[in-house]
């Protein structure tokens, strides 16, 4: 059975607010928790994925997830989601046709 690919909406209605944006780069992992009100309910989490470009390493393509309130970010023991907001190391940028 292939896996359900969730709508912003889906997640909204979980509660959830911000999505955590990794790096599709495996050797960088860079991370950013940014909010997802700017996008309408229909787009799925899969949609956004490759509209980001790392600012820190360059690479197009980040894996996004909803961020869970009180999760921890992995591999950072000082960090949660909740309180995080863009810390400038993706943006945005729309697919080159």
């Amino acid at each position: 059975m292939p896996a359900h690919k969730i709508t912003l909406g889906e997640m909204r209605q979980s509660g959830l607010r911000r999505v955590l944006v990794y790096c599709a780069d495996y050797r960088c992992s860079h991370s950013v928790v940014i909010s997802a009100e700017a996008w309408s309910d229909d787009i799925r989490l899969s949609d956004l994925e490759p509209r980001f470009t790392c600012q820190a390493c360059g690479h197009r393509g980040g894996d996004v997830r909803p961020c869970f309130d009180e999760a921890r970010v992995p591999g950072r023991a000082d960090a949660w989601c909740w309180p995080h907001i863009h810390d400038g190391n993706f943006e945005m940028k729309e697919a080159a046709n």
